[in-house]
């Protein structure tokens, strides 16, 4: 443990070193004030802007303070580590170190590395040059770090998009490919609430809810033509076609935005070239299966806990598989009218 706190304190005092101009900003997640603090503020239009619905007021009192710098802008290095050498050779596996309280993840394809003391409300973030950022991660910035933090909270980082009306929200689960980003892109086009393409937290109390996280969308070419958008709305507009296209709703389609909503149904999308729509009902051992899986999978080292959360989830909420039709606007007005129903025809 002494090794641990030891190792925290130089990370801080690389941070403190970085003789940049450094500048925090704060975000809110279900009341919980977490502060970011960037080294150089130039830094701040590659991470936030996927974060930036959540901004709030600066408080003493936060929940989390993130450390974001890069070696790049600062001149900073890491400080070295144990797993420094391994972080050096790494090509292709992810490396993971998770101690009590104290989680480290290195991503060797974004070169994100991402630590955490949970017990001492610290975290870091660290890219060897912001301008660098692949654009996935440009669209979930610090996702290990808020899953990390977020879990004993009862705050589950899932791997889904989330749609709503009226104060009421389906998940969209499944697989990369299952359209889940189309899906939820259009209807806040067509104007259903958005609280995210790809990860959301799911909590089980004081009832079932969905939390935004990040209000950007990623969808390929295809899909951009099909919803009649114009690549030059998207961050990487030079990039679509090589890379998925990047959006903010936060500056695309603010008045969609909204941060939590109750969760009514799970649903499961079918890509299908169907004149009409189908809902019907379906196993929550799928659901499940195909939940606990990808979120897994996105989310490496994540365990029992979430695993318990998203059972409890299924095991309460009805869930459906939805067939879309190749007319997106039917399978956002169908998820529209099923949110319409009363509630009572929903439990």
């Amino acid at each position: 443990m002494n090794e641990v706190k030891d190792y925290i304190l130089e990370l801080k005092q690389a941070w403190d070193s970085c003789n940049v101009d450094s500048v925090s900003l704060y975000i809110d997640i279900d009341g919980h004030t977490l502060r970011l603090c960037f080294a150089d503020k130039a830094m701040i239009t590659d991470i936030f802007p996927a974060m930036k619905h959540l901004e709030t007021k600066p408080a003493n009192q936060v929940s989390l303070s993130v450390y974001i710098f890069d070696t790049k802008s600062t001149g900073t290095e890491l400080p070295y580590t144990p797993w420094t050498e391994k972080m050096k050779r790494c090509k292709e596996k992810q490396l993971m170190t998770n101690h009590d309280d104290f989680h480290m993840l290195y991503n060797p394809a974004s070169k994100v590395y991402s630590v955490i003391d949970t017990k001492e409300k610290i975290a870091f973030y660290h890219v060897p040059h912001t301008k660098e950022i692949p654009y996935y991660e440009k669209s979930a910035p610090m996702r290990m770090i808020l899953y990390w933090w977020g879990i004993d909270k009862g705050l589950n980082l899932t791997h889904a998009a989330a749609v709503g009306y009226n104060n009421k929200a389906v998940i969209l689960a499944g697989r990369g490919g299952s359209g889940k980003s189309t899906i939820s892109l259009a209807s806040a086009i067509k104007g259903l609430d958005y609280l995210g393409d790809d990860y959301v937290f799911i909590s089980n109390t004081p009832y079932h809810r969905v939390l935004s996280i990040y209000n950007s969308a990623k969808i390929n070419r295809d899909m951009i033509i099909s919803l009649n958008l114009n690549e030059e709305d998207f961050e990487n507009a030079k990039q679509i076609g090589t890379e998925k296209g990047l959006i903010y709703l936060q500056d695309f389609k603010k008045n969609s935005l909204i941060r939590e909503s109750r969760i009514k149904a799970l649903f499961i999308p079918v890509v299908c070239d169907n004149l009409n729509v189908s809902i019907s009902r379906t196993s929550p051992i799928r659901v499940y299966s195909e939940m606990s899986s990808s979120t897994i999978f996105q989310t490496p080292g994540s365990g029992n806990k979430m695993l318990s959360q998203l059972k409890e989830l299924v095991s309460n909420i009805k869930v459906y598989k939805l067939e879309t039709s190749s007319d997106l606007n039917k399978t956002v007005e169908a998820i529209k009218t099923f949110l319409k129903k009363e509630e009572s025809d929903l439990k």
